[in-house]
């Protein structure tokens, strides 16, 4: 973290102890960036890269500032220019974003999965299986699958 840049955790961590006094989305073209006012300063939120972070839509913006626990801020709207050239899309930084996305979905499907088993695991009427029942099964379905496999491979010798 610089002296006028924040990064997402950097912001996180301010957002958490309660230290930012206001936030300022401001417009420059037609993208939207933020700057966290806290003590004396108010760095700019910036993407890993160091650039500042800019966002296309508002309600990107909105939902992202939200996420991070800020609910209220300003809107500086003067360098709004909804004519002006649309910045060219890193295609670098949309496979990025399609990785962090698909990433946390899988990250909350996987939590969902293990509060759902801790709630079964609680439950008193789930019948539990023995360990000795599980392994025969495997051994069992195991042997039978090689079985199938040996009765393939002598076809296919028959037929070369």
């Amino acid at each position: 973290m610089t002296a006028d840049h924040i990064d997402h955790a950097g912001a996180e961590r301010a957002i958490a102890a309660g230290v930012i006094r206001s936030a300022v989305v401001t417009a420059r073209g037609r993208t939207w960036s933020v700057l966290l006012h806290f003590g004396r300063r108010s760095p700019a939120l910036t993407a890993k890269s160091g650039q500042v972070r800019t966002w296309s839509k508002l309600d990107t913006l909105t939902a992202y500032l939200k996420g991070l626990g800020l609910h209220s801020f300003e809107v500086d709207a003067s360098g709004y220019d909804p004519t002006a050239t649309k910045a060219r899309t890193d295609a670098a930084s949309s496979a990025r974003m399609r990785h962090v996305h698909t990433a946390a979905a899988h990250d909350r499907w996987f939590r969902e999965q293990v509060a759902i088993g801790l709630r079964e695991a609680d439950n008193p009427e789930t019948q539990w299986v023995p360990q000795e029942a599980v392994t025969a099964d495997y051994l069992k379905r195991k042997a039978k699958y090689q079985r199938m496999a040996a009765q393939q491979q002598q076809k296919k010798r028959r037929s070369a």
